[in-house]
């Protein structure tokens, strides 16, 4: 899936061996955004730009905000954590889990208008004029599809310069910001090494991507020795929930002796 702008120029570089699978940008828009991460269409690049990045910020801040929170999910939703339509969660948002790490990625390039705009171009009309024009055995048809061709590539490109024009522009505020959370989080990088050494490894990206500990109530050697105990217990007879408030705490205190005094006039239940 073409989620950031690395990947739809490295898509644009292999266009020959690309499957048309739908536009992700298309899908993405299906239902609207929130207000926190809402960027206007057909602004100026300055405005834009102000207005991706602090989307950005807030995605950035719930982001490393997880690490805290993410062993009370059972399980994980990305969707309501981060505040997005499942829709949208299902295509901005990946988690792996490991033995001993939680990895986040979020593709946060799918907030910038002008990026959905130039992958929805792509997707939807100059990748199927291409293969049509690829796969056509009539001249006419190959006629028509290099026309269409011819008529869309300027188009596309004037839109890839604008998006990337804006997520430099929103990754130069961002750093000039030094917000910690984006600084953090920023997986320009990694993105760019997933995509390979071309020149589209070069294109700029908000990709967020957080790597943290895996909680110890989510491992698998915690979770043997949670059922170990509870196990025992079973065959114990003993409670399987501990005591607490007023029932509780005169047990605690019978564990250190008590002053024969303090014996005497205590209030047994």
């Amino acid at each position: 899936m073409l989620r950031s702008l690395p990947a739809l120029k490295q898509a644009l570089l292999q266009i020959e061996s690309v499957e048309h699978a739908g536009s992700v940008a298309a899908a993405f828009e299906a239902a609207d955004l929130v207000c926190a991460y809402r960027v206007a269409n057909g602004v100026p690049i300055e405005q834009e730009a102000r207005a991706v990045a602090s989307a950005v910020i807030t995605l950035a801040d719930r982001l490393a905000r997880l690490e805290s929170a993410y062993a009370y999910w059972q399980p994980f939703e990305p969707g309501p954590y981060f505040d997005l339509r499942p829709e949208q969660a299902a295509l901005m948002c990946e988690v792996e889990e490991s033995a001993g790490f939680v990895r986040v990625r979020l593709y946060a390039d799918l907030l910038v208008p002008s990026f959905r705009a130039a992958e929805r171009l792509y997707s939807q009309e100059f990748l199927p004029a291409m293969q049509v024009g690829a796969m056509a055995r009539r001249i006419a048809h190959i006629a028509e599809a290099r026309q269409a061709v011819q008529t869309l590539w300027p188009l596309l490109q004037a839109r890839l310069r604008r998006a990337e024009e804006v997520i430099r522009l929103a990754t130069t505020l961002l750093l000039q910001t030094g917000d910690v959370s984006f600084l953090a989080a920023w997986g320009a990088a990694d993105e760019r090494r997933r995509v390979g050494k071309t020149r589209a490894a070069h294109a700029p990206t908000l990709t967020l991507d957080y790597q943290f500990p895996r909680p110890l109530s989510r491992r698998a050697s915690r979770q043997r020795i949670l059922r170990r105990r509870l196990l025992r217990r079973r065959q114990a007879g003993w409670a399987l929930v501990r005591r607490s408030g007023r029932e509780r705490w005169p047990w605690r205190r019978l564990r250190r002796p008590l002053p024969p005094d303090e014996v005497e006039n205590w209030d047994w239940p």
